[in-house]
């Protein structure tokens, strides 16, 4: 993986969850279980986002 393809991954990363988060705008979310599993799933996202930053300098360049 280049260091090319780990910004365009971050990129599209971040751009899917704020279409997700503009997708649910509006939509009631008054189930607990969904907004746990929302809140999961955002942290993990968060999590992976990060991760892959923090390898990106670490890349090898193909």
């Amino acid at each position: 993986m280049s260091h090319a393809q780990v910004d365009n991954a971050t990129e599209e990363l971040d751009t899917a969850m704020r279409q997700l988060r503009d997708a649910l705008n509006g939509i009631p979310t008054n189930s607990r279980k969904f907004k746990r599993l929302y809140e999961a799933a955002r942290l993990a996202t968060g999590n992976l986002l990060v991760a892959v930053t923090d390898v990106a300098p670490k890349v090898r360049p193909e």
